[in-house]
């Protein structure tokens, strides 16, 4: 167990208890002690983000319409109680994963939908057509120069000009 210098915290070798000042990460955060006792700096990538869909089909047409993404890899549970796909593009290399469960045919519930995934895109006035013409707008705030678009599920997307 050490002490955090910015806030007197206690951080224990599992985890981080510091916020530091003002409600941000100490210059403890990111720092653990590795299994031989030493201090190490970890870094992190953002990889996927996971969506669970009512229904798989209807799911990856609407990404892969809306937002060009296509499969990339999958897994299929042996006795048939999940499948999950990735899909992607070749602009980055972060994942959404689109989670099916048999034993869940009905839609989810989202709460209220005050999460969501960003895309930026090269062309805001041919997306916004498109997304238009698919009827999947659900937001849009023209004095920032974002919108938002639904997927079938009822996830939120949020649409941004590439030098925004």
């Amino acid at each position: 167990m050490t002490e955090c210098g910015e806030c007197s915290k206690l951080i224990f070798s599992d985890g981080i208890e510091c916020r530091g000042p003002a409600g941000t990460f100490g210059s403890m955060a990111g720092r653990r002690n590795s299994p031989a006792g030493k201090e190490t700096d970890m870094k992190f990538r953002m990889v996927h983000e996971n969506y669970n869909v009512a229904d798989l089909d209807v799911a990856m047409a609407f990404y892969e319409k809306a937002l060009g993404l296509k499969e990339a890899r999958r897994k299929t549970a042996s006795d048939g109680s999940f499948i999950i796909v990735y899909m992607s593009n070749e602009e980055s290399s972060f994942e959404l994963e689109l989670t099916w469960l048999k034993d869940h045919p009905q839609k989810y519930d989202i709460g209220e939908e005050e999460f969501h995934l960003a895309f930026k895109t090269d062309d805001m006035e041919a997306a916004h057509k498109l997304h238009e013409e698919m009827g999947c707008i659900c937001f849009e705030n023209p004095s920032m120069g974002i919108y938002f678009i639904q997927d079938p599920d009822g996830y939120w997307l949020e649409i941004i000009p590439a030098d925004h």
